[in-house]
């Protein structure tokens, strides 16, 4: 189990330094990860107030207060509220006397309609961007966080063994996303209803293609981009694979993906800016003329969300450090003929990079 109360105490050290008054927390992903409480957002506040110096206090709805634990409710205030009163009078109560211009650090993810209520509420206050706190926190994995990873990428790569086996021709995009949701939760992933199927010419080409109703046909490339969770914590992977023997266009290209994929899996190691992983691979593709076809960033990090900072991207020159964890999936896409793309999931450590994936990255012919 994490040690949450640790979690809180890094994070008012953190306040500290930066002259921080109040944190004000509504995300699910940042509750869970700071007090391992698990909730469904909806237009009831539930709010983690995290003072710069003594105990935190959560603000909720009454009927779920008995949601937390006796090992939460002893490191924290609980504060519910009834379906009749204003929430955020409760949690200008629970915030007390804040100075004259006071510092406030909300959630990235939270609801706009909370933030109005806030500005309400804390008239006078300055109001920023709690990343500054938490982002450089989530974006450093323990041990405990990478098991739990390693684990769901596990459980997707075998996912991607199984369902090459079923044919693909005849079948439609969706009737493929479903069998992968089905093979997921069978083999014990949560969040595993949604990913990506893009067949043919056109889909396979578009990098978030919306999966649909399309026949799959001989000669088509499919990619397959899907993830899941395990302990709140994300895989994601893609793979694509090919109906019936490739052209030799198709084959030049997957080979450049992968030799792409390859040299950003090199660039994973501490120090490095994300920037240059994203340059890594991108050079390989641009050699190969196919650059204007690389549309997107090599990677994300990820975590307890899917996409979440630091982001492999030109311009980004944050330094990588042990315990980031990204995504590594360079594509090609040309519209009209096919689409690209490889993906596995990468640990930054002291000793280099560490990919979570075992399944093949082989051109995978499917009947």
């Amino acid at each position: 189990m994490p040690d949450y109360v640790r979690r809180l105490q890094q994070a008012q050290q953190t306040m500290r330094a930066q002259q921080i008054d109040a944190l004000m927390i509504s995300a699910p992903s940042d509750l869970f990860y700071l007090i391992g409480y698990h909730f469904h957002p909806s237009e009831r506040m539930t709010m983690l107030f995290i003072p710069r110096d003594g105990q935190p206090s959560v603000v909720m709805p009454q009927f779920e207060a008995s949601r937390l634990s006796a090992d939460q409710q002893r490191f924290l205030a609980v504060r519910p509220w009834t379906e009749t009163q204003n929430p955020f009078a409760l949690l200008g109560e629970v915030a007390g006397d804040l100075p004259s211009g006071a510092q406030l650090a909300v959630s990235d993810q939270m609801w706009a309609g909370f933030l109005v209520g806030m500005l309400g509420q804390f008239q006078g206050a300055k109001f920023a961007s709690a990343s500054k706190v938490l982002t450089l926190m989530r974006m450093v994995k323990d041990a405990d966080e990478l098991a739990a990873m390693e684990h769901a990428q596990s459980i997707a790569n075998t996912v991607f063994e199984r369902i090459g086996r079923s044919p693909f021709a005849g079948r439609t995009e969706l009737s493929i996303l479903q069998e992968l949701s089905a093979l997921r939760q069978e083999l014990g992933l949560s969040d595993c209803t949604t990913g990506i199927v893009g067949s043919g010419p056109d889909n396979s080409a578009s990098p978030h293609h919306r999966t649909g109703e399309r026949v799959i046909q001989p000669g088509d490339a499919v990619v397959m981009d899907y993830g899941g969770t395990y302990l709140g914590y994300h895989a994601d992977i893609t793979r694509t694979v090919h109906v019936g023997p490739p052209s030799a266009k198709f084959r030049a290209a997957y080979a450049i993906v992968e030799e792409a994929h390859q040299a950003a899996f090199r660039a994973y190691v501490v120090g490095a800016t994300c920037e240059s992983v994203d340059r890594a691979a991108r050079d390989v593709i641009e050699r190969a003329g196919y650059g204007q076809y690389f549309t997107h960033r090599v990677g994300h990090g990820i975590g307890l969300d899917g996409h979440e900072p630091p982001y492999l991207v030109g311009g980004n020159a944050m330094p990588l450090v042990a315990g980031m964890t990204f995504s590594d999936e360079p594509g090609i896409y040309i519209p009209g003929e096919f689409g690209i793309r490889i993906e596995d999931m990468v640990a930054v450590t002291s000793s280099g990079p560490r990919r979570f994936d075992r399944s093949t990255h082989d051109l995978v012919i499917v009947k």
